[in-house]
């Protein structure tokens, strides 16, 4: 009668110790999760905010180089003006580039 009452305490135990492995395990992959997500998160941010400054770039290089390309094949009588072409430029995307790069700078800092 002992004999079977310590048998019963140990499967008990046993029990609970597989449970606990269990959520322990549980728990492990759900950080891990949590983890790889972040990470993802990171690189989508990362490559949005280095794909808009590089658009941004490219896109103020060609203005630069190409307005005055354009004025000298058009000539004098249509030409662009350059200075207030790359205002315009800047001050509509200038805004949301900065808005990008201070998001993404300010995750990289709040870690």
């Amino acid at each position: 009668m002992v004999e079977q009452q310590k048998k019963i305490r140990t499967s008990r135990n046993d029990d609970k110790y597989k449970s606990a492995v269990l959520e322990s395990e549980k728990e492990t992959m759900r950080v891990k999760a949590q983890i790889e997500n972040s990470r993802q998160d990171n690189k989508s941010r990362s490559r949005i905010a280095y794909g808009f400054t590089f658009a941004f770039i490219g896109m103020l290089g060609l203005i630069l180089v190409g307005g005055p390309i354009y004025n000298a094949v058009v000539g004098p009588d249509i030409a662009l003006d350059i200075t207030e072409l790359i205002t315009t430029f800047v001050a509509q995307f200038g805004t949301p580039l900065g808005f990008v790069l201070g998001y993404y700078f300010k995750d990289q800092n709040s870690k």
